[in-house]
């Protein structure tokens, strides 16, 4: 259950920051442009998500969850050493 509320929350924030995003893009250029920006945008957004899904299998695969939370515990305290210094 917790898994599925997590996932529904996710959803609704990928949703909330994606119009959100495109709302700002938007806003900030001339009405000519908005239609090939806002493709281009929806294209480059797709395409990451595209290499995203292909780059987690072999990230997964290797060092598996044990691996990724070793990796993303060095991370966050790389930055929060970073942000102590700043």
């Amino acid at each position: 259950m917790a898994v599925t509320c997590g996932l529904v929350l996710l959803g609704l924030g990928w949703s909330a920051t994606t119009v959100a995003g495109s709302t700002l893009l938007v806003a900030a250029l001339a009405p000519s442009q908005r239609i090939p920006v806002q493709g281009f945008s929806d294209a480059a957004m797709s395409l990451a998500a595209a290499l995203g899904s292909a780059a987690a299998w072999p990230a997964m695969g290797a060092p598996g969850y044990s691996g990724i939370s070793a990796g993303a515990a060095v991370l966050v305290a790389a930055a929060a050493v970073a942000l102590l210094r700043a």
